[in-house]
C-alpha cells in the first residue's frame, strides 16, 4: 500500500513538473507574440500618420494647383481659358477619385 501511495504521489509530482515545464514554455510564447504585436502595433501607427500626411500633402498641392489654373481661366487668353477650363474639369474628377480612396 505504501509503495502504491509513493508511486501515485510520484506520478503526480512528474505530471506537476510537465505542467510547470509547459506553463513555462507558454509564458514564453505569450511573451514572443505581446512582442510582436507591439511591433506590428507600432508599424501600423507609422503607416497611419504617413498616410495622413500624404493626404495633407496631396490636398494642399491640389489646392494650388485648382487656384493657378483658375487663375489662368480668369485672367489668361481665350486658348489659356479653354485649357484651364479642361484641366479644371480633370482635377476635379481625379482629385474626388483620389480623396475617395484616401479615406
Amino acid at each position: 500500500m505504501e509503495k502504491q501511495v509513493l508511486d501515485l504521489k510520484f506520478v503526480s509530482e512528474e505530471r506537476k513538473k510537465k505542467r510547470e515545464k509547459l506553463f513555462v514554455m507558454y509564458q514564453e510564447e505569450k511573451g514572443r507574440f505581446e512582442s510582436h504585436y507591439q511591433e506590428i502595433l507600432e508599424m501600423w501607427n507609422q503607416d497611419r500618420e504617413h498616410a495622413t500626411q500624404l493626404q495633407s500633402y496631396f490636398i494642399k498641392h491640389w489646392m494650388n494647383y485648382k487656384a493657378e489654373l483658375q487663375y489662368h481661366f480668369l485672367y489668361g487668353d481665350e486658348k489659356e481659358r479653354w485649357l484651364a477650363s479642361q484641366y479644371l474639369q480633370l482635377l476635379l474628377q481625379d482629385g474626388k477619385k483620389i480623396i475617395e480612396s484616401l479615406n
